[in-house]
């Protein structure tokens, strides 16, 4: 997990994340403040309990499996079953 914390706060810095300036993804990163936790990662949370950051955290979620270097094909019938989010 800190290997994907690193890289996309990385990705962030060097401006290699970009959106289509959809304005509810834009309303949700600016939402955003990162918390540090006793180990040094950076976690999303948000500000005020009326703000919403839902859509920055299923980016992250979308992104971890690339940058992990998860791979392989997912058995769908299994993960509907018993869906497991990491």
């Amino acid at each position: 997990m800190a290997r994907l914390h690193q890289e996309l706060g990385a990705a962030m810095q060097a401006g290699r994340l970009r959106h289509d300036g959809n304005p509810a993804l834009e309303w949700c990163i600016n939402n955003v403040v990162g918390h540090l936790d006793a180990r040094g990662n950076v976690y999303p949370r948000k500000a005020r309990p009326e703000q919403r950051i839902d859509a920055v955290v299923a980016v992250i979620m979308a992104l971890k499996r690339p940058i992990s270097g998860e791979g392989g094909s997912i058995d769908m019938h299994a993960f509907l079953a018993d869906p497991l989010f990491l």
